[in-house]
């Protein structure tokens, strides 16, 4: 139907795991530090397994408590023994702490995700509506070829060109005000600078040999539990050893949507294939 406005496709919103503030490292262990690096990849102790983890920090303003955080934490660390077939984690009251570290954009983001799902509802009912129009509009164009011989007389044909052309307003005004809507999100939070979670490694080497090792992970930002279960296997992926992998859709991938919900999976065959290797060079 001429005249309608098109809708404005609104993408999956895509959060990026990048590199989150810096590290507070007073609760760590003391390491000596003439030769002291730091890193947010994958381990240089890969494979180190089965690796002990524990959840030490849960801010309150992230709705959560430790026995959540923590059930979380074994259905993340779950989707890779069950993929790997091998004990790989195991809750250790001296192993690496996990913190849930509350950022202020988090309130901003969720609001977004939730209006994100807001509008993929009414983008569907848009769309729906747009259909029946057109199709009224095609069978109002067919009854007008064939006058009265189609059983309408005039009058009766212009007042349901009335009708049409009322609600083809209305869908139109429908629709600026979803297109608005999306533009008012897009300024909410932006894509850029949006931390997920990061995992940490501080190591000392001493010639060939590494003396010391501390690792954390924290998760600075989540939208429901879903997605804190991806953040949580994306950052036990780095513990592994792994680093980003380039397939789409899998765990190690540097970004993820999560808009509308996104299904759980399993590590990917790349994965698996890199997780294999690392404990095989071990």
């Amino acid at each position: 139907m001429r005249g309608l406005l098109l809708l404005l496709a609104l993408g999956l919103l895509v959060w990026i795991l990048v590199r989150g503030p810096s590290p507070d490292f007073q609760s760590a262990r003391a390491i000596p530090a003439d030769r002291l690096f730091e890193d947010t990849g994958g381990s240089v102790l890969p494979c180190d397994v089965p690796m002990g983890w524990r959840v030490d920090r849960v801010d309150a303003e992230l709705g959560m408590d430790v026995a959540q955080v923590t059930q979380a934490v074994r259905v993340a660390a779950g989707l890779w023994e069950e993929a790997f077939g091998a004990r790989l984690f195991e809750e250790d009251a001296e192993g690496m702490p996990i913190r849930l570290v509350f950022d202020e954009r988090l309130d901003g983001a969720r609001a977004r995700a939730e209006g994100e799902r807001d509008l993929e509802r009414t983008s569907r009912d848009l769309e729906a509506r747009r259909h029946r129009l057109e199709a009224r509009q095609l069978h109002l164009e067919t009854l007008s070829r064939e006058g009265e011989g189609g059983g309408l007389a005039d009058g009766e044909i212009e007042r349901l060109r009335g009708e049409l052309a009322r609600e083809a307003d209305a869908f139109n005004h429908d629709v600026d005000a979803f297109n608005r809507r999306a533009g008012e999100l897009e300024d909410l939070v932006g894509l850029d600078g949006v931390e997920s979670g990061v995992f940490r490694e501080r190591y000392q080497i001493r010639g060939d040999r590494l003396t010391a090792l501390d690792r954390t992970i924290e998760v600075y930002h989540f939208v429901d539990e879903e997605h804190l279960i991806r953040v949580l296997a994306h950052e036990l992926g780095h513990a592994l050893g792994l680093g980003h992998v380039s397939e789409s859709g899998a765990i190690m991938s540097e970004a993820f949507s999560v808009a509308g919900g996104q299904p759980r999976s399993a590590p990917h065959l790349q994965e698996l294939s890199l997780l294999a290797e690392l404990c095989r060079t071990r």
